[in-house]
């Protein structure tokens, strides 16, 4: 049982401590949760290259062509789910390769916890990947029928292309 003059030196340790105060500082801090990314606000983590990330974008959008405010905004839900999903598959090639590696230094029991933990770790990380997987299909699905809809908006009906064919008139004066 923790005593009144313990709880009382912790309240006053609290006050002192106020976190970060650099920008710096509160932009590390608020990486410190991060493992591995797939839940992330944003698409990239600290770690990987946005040069890397800038080109996969111009690659994707090339290959779907959003057009229009809210195919752009869906693009990028894509953009997010692919990237994240392609995130997935480095994670679990590099624990599966450690598991595997046979230059691991590593004493056998040690191997074995680490093995069970990274068991745990790859059916959490096919879960995200799942997860990741079934938004990308919704949101490329959306796209597809989003682009099939402007496509069919832009095909004018029959009775407009009639109306703007002049039929030939007889007896045309030369």
């Amino acid at each position: 049982m923790t005593s009144k003059r313990q709880i009382e030196a912790n309240r006053r340790n609290a006050l002192k401590s106020t976190g970060p105060r650099t920008e710096l500082g509160k932009r590390l801090s608020s990486k410190n949760a991060l493992r591995h990314g797939l839940r992330a606000k944003g698409p990239v983590t600290p770690w990987e290259a946005l040069e890397t990330f800038d080109e996969f974008r111009v690659q994707l959008q090339a290959e779907l062509h959003p057009s229009g405010l809210d195919q752009l905004a869906l693009f990028e839900q894509i953009l997010a789910c692919a990237w994240k999903s392609r995130r997935a598959r480095w994670i679990e090639h590099g624990v599966v390769t450690d598991l595997l590696s046979p230059n691991s230094k590593r004493c056998a029991r040690a191997r074995f916890d680490i093995a069970c933990a990274s068991v745990v770790e790859l059916d959490h990380l096919a879960r995200y990947e799942n997860e990741l997987r079934v938004a990308l299909r919704k949101g490329m699905l959306k796209l597809r029928e989003m682009q099939q809809a402007d496509r069919q908006s832009k095909i004018p009906e029959r009775s407009q292309i009639l109306t703007q064919v002049q039929a030939p008139t007889r007896g045309m004066a030369k």
